[in-house]
């Protein structure tokens, strides 16, 4: 049955520019190959970067995810969190 043996799931916020960059940084992206790594325009990365813009969660998890810093299963496991 559905709803039986809930997981705990880590609450996730929107990321800080600190985040965004530290995340880029431990993998040795430039800013360009990050952007490009999500289809995302540079100059976008960079604003968030900057905190400009705030950066989507799901663009960050996805960041993470197709650096390999994080995996699918512990991406299912992430809550929503304003």
């Amino acid at each position: 049955m559905r709803g039986h043996g809930k997981k705990t799931k880590t609450k996730v916020k929107k990321p800080k520019p600190e985040q965004i960059i530290a995340a880029r940084h431990s993998v040795g992206h430039t800013q360009t190959e990050a952007a490009h790594t999500i289809f995302s325009a540079l100059r976008t990365w960079q604003n968030w970067e900057a905190g400009s813009r705030e950066m989507p969660r799901s663009a960050f998890v996805l960041y993470l995810i197709l650096t390999e810093q994080i995996t699918v299963d512990e991406a299912r496991q992430l809550k929503v969190r304003d």
